[in-house]
């Protein structure tokens, strides 16, 4: 028996209890003296399933209607149409067979989605989530999709982040667990010579946007490449950044000073800018915070607690009494009060903090921002089309500076050697409602998102996102085209093979 849809006919007759017949693929009589519904006389039509689609040839002078109206020939029927014959009433079904949830591969938007549910489960459950970037030479990404799809289980998640360049979320996956199945998956897709980077959470990240710029990293070390040099880029275009700038600097004569704001946001980046170059700063990451790795500190150095919200419970009177007597500067997402106890006490949380705007309240941080972190990341300035300018300061980023630089990282693999479209970046998903007087607008979003989501699923082979999508290569190269949705040049693909 077939495993695919099949169709079939409920019969009402004019007396009688109504019975279901199927049909066969292939040509057979559906009404006649020996047909699958029997009637008097001559056969009336036949019928004809290819498995797909469904076909009805009324004989001539036959009395045969299709939804109120005589057919007089072949006629397609879809699913619900109603069939009258002498004192028959058919109605046409197609049943799908039952199957199993069918793996696919996500548009890189949905991954990042998935992160963030994965990353929250595997922090409730402490347990380990591991994410692995695999970067391919040209044209090599669809049979790794495909052996991935295959052989990873129903839990797992493939995405394309660029051009031959595929993510792996892996679920209750431990580093050397992740590594191995990733061979594996290249094995069976006769792919060498790949390169694969892995973070594992919450070891390397407790966040989408850190878990991505992670792997990411790690993806540039086994290129035999350094990390960009991103930690240190600094950017006081926007008056609310030097706002905060100037307070900042204004306290640092206090003991100890709070700096506030969502992760992310370039606390600490903002410190650094604020302290004089000539002053010693020990940067202290408190939530990996490790009392025996802080060596002697000199006099007059100053201590930055980072993510001091995060520091343990039991590490926090070891913090007090380790750092007491040097100026510190404690960054923050959340109010320092009685609940930390001594380190609440230590830091003076009576005092007003320092607050830090989100990237979205700073407009005029971002494009430069992301002229500097492409810079960072390939050594040139990246070239942005006027739409891509105004979806980079439209966009909330809520992953503030770290969303910035994956997403300029990915822009520009996307790109090529072109100039970054706004489809390159992240704020186009949303469906902007249509009732404001931009329906062209709202149409062609809806338009672009399906062919990101038929590319993404194909792994950009253009032939098959064109079958998916109902049209032809031509047409559809031509919508890419219209959208900056084109691939780079195969020059580009080989400058990025040699990085």
């Amino acid at each position: 028996m077939s495993s695919g849809p099949r169709a079939f006919f409920a019969v009402a007759p004019a007396r009688g209890t109504t019975f279901v017949v199927d049909v066969r693929e292939g040509a057979s009589d559906l009404l006649g003296p020996e047909g699958l519904v029997t009637t008097s006389g001559p056969p009336s039509a036949r019928v004809r399933w290819d498995g797909a689609r469904l076909f009805l040839d009324a004989a001539l002078e036959a009395q045969v209607f299709v939804g109120g109206k005589r057919v007089d020939g072949e006629v397609e029927l879809a699913p619900g149409d109603d069939v009258e014959v002498q004192s028959h009433h058919l109605v046409v079904g197609v049943a799908a067979p039952f199957l199993s949830p069918q793996r696919r591969s996500f548009t890189h938007g949905e991954l990042v989605e998935r992160i963030g549910e994965e990353l929250a489960r595997a922090a409730r459950a402490w347990r380990p989530t591991a994410l692995a970037m695999v970067r391919v030479r040209h044209g090599e990404g669809g049979r790794v999709i495909e052996a991935a799809l295959a052989g990873l289980r129903a839990g797992d998640c493939v995405a394309t982040f660029a051009h031959d360049e595929i993510e792996m979320l892996l679920p209750d996956t431990t580093r050397e667990r992740a590594a191995l199945v990733v061979s594996r998956t290249l094995e069976e897709a006769s792919v060498s010579g790949a390169i694969v980077g892995i973070a594992v959470a919450p070891d390397d990240a407790d966040r989408p946007e850190r878990f991505l710029r992670a792997a990411r990293l790690a993806v540039r070390v086994s290129a035999g490449l350094p990390p960009p040099p991103t930690r240190g880029v600094t950017v006081l275009e926007d008056a609310a950044t030097r706002v905060a700038l100037e307070r900042l600097r204004a306290r640092l004569t206090e003991r100890s000073v709070i700096v506030r704001g969502e992760p992310n946001t370039g606390r600490s980046t903002l410190v650094l800018a604020a302290i004089d170059p000539a002053v010693s700063v020990v940067r202290v990451p408190c939530a990996r915070f490790d009392v025996g790795a802080i060596h002697t500190i000199s006099s007059g150095a100053t201590v930055l607690l980072e993510d001091v919200d995060h520091l343990a419970p039991e590490l926090r009177d070891a913090v007090v009494h380790r750092f007491a007597g040097h100026r510190v500067v404690a960054t923050t997402e959340r109010s320092i009060d009685a609940r930390y106890g001594a380190l609440a006490v230590w830091l003076d949380p009576a005092q007003e903090p320092v607050e830090v705007p989100p990237l979205r309240q700073r407009l005029d941080d971002v494009v430069p921002l992301a002229m500097a972190l492409g810079r960072a990341w390939t050594g040139q300035i990246p070239r942005f089309s006027a739409a891509a300018l105004a979806r980079l300061r439209s966009y909330a980023w809520p992953g503030n500076v770290v969303e910035l630089e994956v997403a300029i990282e990915r822009a520009l693999l996307l790109a090529g050697e072109g100039e970054i479209q706004a489809e390159h970046l992240p704020g186009g998903d949303g469906v902007r409602a249509a009732g404001d007087g931009r329906l062209r607008e709202h149409v062609d979003s809806v338009e672009r998102d399906a062919i990101v989501r038929a590319l993404a699923e194909t792994n950009h082979n253009q032939t098959a996102a064109a079958r998916r999508l109902g049209l032809s290569r031509r047409g559809l190269i031509y919508k890419m085209e219209k959208y900056g949705l084109k691939p780079p040049p195969t020059s580009a693909a080989k400058g990025r093979r040699r990085a």
